[in-house]
This record gives C-alpha cells, structure tokens and sequence, in this order.
C-alpha cells in the first residue's frame, strides 16, 4: 500500500531524515558485508530515489506540496553515503546515523523544538508526514514522500547500516580506485598507455608504503563498444563500486559518467574530457585538471576583447550539425560572446560530410559578420578557411586547437595574425623535474613513450588522487577526500598547469592557452602569436 500525504503546513523531511545538528560518529566503520536483500533494495531507493519494484516514489517541497520524482531528492544526494549530510543551496541536512536516530535522550533543533528519540514507526511517519515524534513539524525545507510500505521498509533496513559500513572500495588493507578506459577501436592503444602508467604509478606508491598502510587497488574496467558505454558504466558499478576514480576515458559519455558520479558521491579525479557538466552541483564530485570546452572558449573571447581590443563584434558561431557531438559547446559559445555584449547574429550548422561554404559564406560577409567561432573539426576549418579566403573575407577566427589546430599549416596566408586558437595545455606546462620523474617511472616499467598527452594526463591526475588521499589521513571517507581536493591551491604536477580547487571550483587549471597563427614571410602578424594563458577568475 502506499502511505497517504497528510502534512497539514510544511514539508517535512528528506528521504532519509534530518535532524538539525551535524555529529561525527567517533566508532571506526565495520568492514564491507554483503547486504541482505531488503538492505540491498534499500540502498538502491537511498541513492537512486526509485523503487527496485518499479513503484513510483514521488517527493513534495514546501507549504505548495510541489510535486518531483524522487530520483531528485534522493537521500545519498543530501546526507552522502555516511549519513552525515552535505549542505545544499544554505541548507545543511543533518546526521542520519541510526544511532544518532535513536539516542535516548531525543533532539534539540537549533530553533529550539525538542522531540524523543525516533523508532521505526516514528521515523516512518516523519517521512512521509513531516512530522517528529510527538508531534511537533518537521523542517519546512525538507520534502516529504509518497512511497509504498515495502520501500519504505526496505529503506530503513539500510539506513540503520548508514555509517556503520566502509564505503565502497575501502578496506582496512586496501583502497580500490577504479578507472574507465577504451578497450577495442581505435583508442585502444590510447586507453592501454593510459592503464599502464595509472598502474606503474600504483606499484611504486605501494612499494613504498601505500597510503597509510592501505595498497591502492586499480580496478581497470574497459569499455567495449562506444554506443553502449552508458549502460557499460552503470553495468560495471552495479557489480562493484570503488571508492573513488581517476583519469577516465569515456568519449561519447563524459555527462552520463560525471552524473553517476555526482549520483553515487563518487569522487571522479582527471577525466580525460573536454566536455565537463555546467555547474558545480551536476559537478560537484568531478576534479577535472584541465579547461573543458566551454572554458576554452571563455578564454579566447577574453583574449579577443582584452588582447585584440574587438569591439562591437557580429559573431557567427559555426558548429557541428550534430549537437551531440559537442555537447553544450554551442551554448558556451553564445554565452562567451554575450558576456562581451557581443551581437551573436548566427549559429550554422557544419554538415558532417563533403559540404560546400561558399553560398554560406556570401551569405556571413553581407551580413556583416566580422568574428567566427568555429567548433568544427579539422577538415572542416580548412573548407571553411580556403572557401572564405576565395571570398576574399578575412574575419577574426576563434577556435578549438584540440578540434580544428591542425587546419592552421595549410590556412590561406589572409588570415595572417586573425586565426586564434585554445589549448587546454602546452609542452610549456611541463617542468623539467616532472618530466623526469615521469620518464624514469615509465622507463622502470618498459612503458613506451606513446600517446603522451593522455599519458601525462593519467600520471597527473593519479599524483593529485593520491596527494589527497595523503592529506586526508587514515580516517578516510570520501566525504575527507573531497573537502581535501577543495583545498587544494597552486597543486604542482610538474606536467600540467599548477592546480587549485575550492569549494565553487572543480577545474584545476582554469582558463586557456592562447596560440595566435603565424604571419605570412616577412610582414608582421597583426596580433601577438605566442602562446599567452589567460586566466578565468
């Protein structure tokens, strides 16, 4: 059956409880067991916000009952996989921990109401009426739920096993770090360099001690087929989860991984992307090293207006026909050039094939149109950059290095000084000392020097997992590493640009480098071509 709402005023409770004050526990966790299968269907409802039956569990917010799917108000989302609660948008969820539930002397909330201590019948009633024992509301912030008594059971049976439990991944003798990697195609090899050095890494921190005692455990998941990656990701992770992960390589899935992660509060360490979620709540467990896309274009316009003094731009932003392709990146284009009160008078879509620009390009020259940000690839900037010098029309031209770098050796001699490009990173970035330490780790390990950015990126990400694992000391959760990893400022890898995360930043080295085309033989460019990094603040 399915529990009535009746909340006479306001909303009470988060799936999983909220009392008012934040209390470590002070017993170390027991080690993993396996769950029984009514704690098993509760944890996935903790999590996941969804019946293993396929029942609706349906949340309600405020003094409005504003009805969502509980899939976007799960506990784990709030109170983390201890119990012990993040704070979200001012508010800050409390201990959940069973013992803490059910302490004999009761509760004290901060704006003064008591109530006795909670039991299962009370604690059942809070969920879904928003009202504590006794009888006193519940916290208007938080929702209360329509879900069947079976879930409702099956929730609490794990929720009294909340903080009571390692963590995925985490034993006494082991941390297990898990990573995705390309396994068949053409990145293959790219994902085999990239395992390789992640556990040549691993080997030598554990020949020296591990951390704290602790080995890391590299679980290597490959991924076989590049249009069932999701499900591939989700499969993996139903089966085992580790208690944190580093330097994935998911082209195709970047969003679906980095939304499990921020789903299951799985710490994710230097994927290998340049496609990273908007905000700091969809990304709030990502560390990225490098500049997604959108950061990357930030920065060129940034560099356009600062650097080149372009003023009153009309901007064509040229992009993939498929929007999929790059995901958000056209919405980031708009979004920089509008920060500049830029006039964006067109977005046109690039066919994926043999395509011809000149009517387009007659069309962009009437218009008036005197900058393009370009987010095609290479074949592409070329027909776009040879068409549009037959035009005899030279714009301002923005784009990827990553996508479209390599188009610049056979770009017409017209666009001298007006073609500029962003990078994530330069050979510049690397230091002496971590080139060395990096070539003797992968000399010891008969590691070829092959596909060396992706190379450098797994080492580098590896160095700053394993750096706050260090500082977040023996009493690990995942909870420590993250307020650890938010901490970080100016991190030096010796490979990568210095790295700083706080609690509203989650890209390590944010902004671009900036690469200017060369200037057709003896004449002067019309603007700066060396590499200049711009910083986003």
């Amino acid at each position: 059956m399915s529990y009535p709402l009746h909340h006479p005023k306001s909303a009470g409770a988060v799936l999983a409880l909220l009392l008012a004050t934040l209390i470590l526990c002070c017993a170390s966790p027991l080690q993993a067991r396996e769950l029984t299968a009514a704690e098993a269907r509760g944890k996935e409802i903790y999590f996941s916000g969804k019946s293993p039956s396929g029942q609706p569990i349906l949340a309600y917010f405020g003094e409005e009952l504003v009805e969502i799917a509980g899939e976007f108000a799960t506990c784990g989302s709030c109170h983390g996989y201890d119990g012990l609660g993040r704070p979200e948008s001012g508010v800050l969820p409390s201990n959940i921990t069973w013992k803490y539930l059910v302490k004999s002397y009761g509760h004290v909330h901060p704006d003064g109401v008591e109530h006795p201590a909670f039991d299962v019948a009370s604690l059942k009633d809070y969920m879904v009426n928003g009202t504590f024992p006794g009888g006193a509301h519940g916290d208007p912030s938080m929702p209360v739920y329509d879900i069947t008594e079976q879930d409702l059971d099956d929730l609490i049976a794990y929720m009294k096993l909340v903080g009571e439990l390692y963590e995925p991944g985490l034993s006494d003798e082991a941390i297990e770090i898990g990573t995705l990697l390309p396994g068949q195609g053409r990145l293959a090899p790219l994902g085999e360099a990239m395992r390789g050095i992640l556990e040549a890494y691993f080997k030598q921190v554990n020949e020296r001690g591990g951390i704290y005692g602790r080995r890391l455990a590299l679980a290597a998941q490959s991924l076989t087929d590049a249009e069932e990656q999701a499900a591939q990701i989700r499969a993996g992770f139903e089966r085992k989860e580790p208690f944190a992960l580093v330097a994935t390589f998911t082209p195709g899935a970047d969003h679906v991984l980095q939304s499990i992660a921020a789903e299951k509060t799985l710490p994710l360490i230097g994927p290998f992307t340049l496609f990273l979620r908007n905000t700091y709540t969809q990304n709030r467990y990502c560390f990225a090293l490098y500049p997604g896309l959108g950061d990357q274009l930030r920065a060129l316009t940034v560099y356009a207006a600062n650097d080149l003094k372009l003023e009153k731009r009309k901007v064509a932003v040229l992009h993939p026909a498929d929007t999929t392709a790059l995901p958000g990146a056209l919405e980031a284009a708009e979004e920089a050039c509008q920060a500049h009160s830029w006039e964006v008078v067109t977005t046109l879509p690039l066919p994926a094939g043999p395509f011809d620009m000149r009517t387009a390009i007659a069309g962009l020259k009437k218009a008036g149109i005197n900058l393009v940000v370009f987010l095609g690839m290479e074949e592409q900037a070329l027909t776009f950059l040879q068409a549009a010098d037959a035009e005899k029309w030279h714009p301002t031209v923005l784009a990827s290095g990553i996508f479209a770098g390599r188009a610049v050796a056979d770009a017409p001699e017209g666009f001298a000084g007006r073609l500029f490009l962003a990078y994530p990173t330069l050979a510049k970035d690397r230091q002496e000392w971590g080139i060395s330490e990096l070539s003797r780790l992968m000399r010891e390990n008969q590691l070829e020097p092959n596909h060396l950015q992706a190379t450098i990126s797994a080492y580098a990400a590896a160095k700053t997992l394993v750096e706050a694992l260090r500082l977040a000391g023996r009493d690990l959760d995942r909870r420590k590493l993250v307020a650890v990893l938010e901490k970080f400022y100016q991190f030096e890898t010796g490979l990568t640009p210095a790295l700083t995360f706080s609690p509203n930043r989650r890209t390590g080295a944010r902004g671009a480098w900036i690469v200017g085309q060369e200037s057709e033989a003896g004449k002067q460019p019309e603007a700066p071509v060396e590499a200049v990094w711009v910083d986003l603040k």
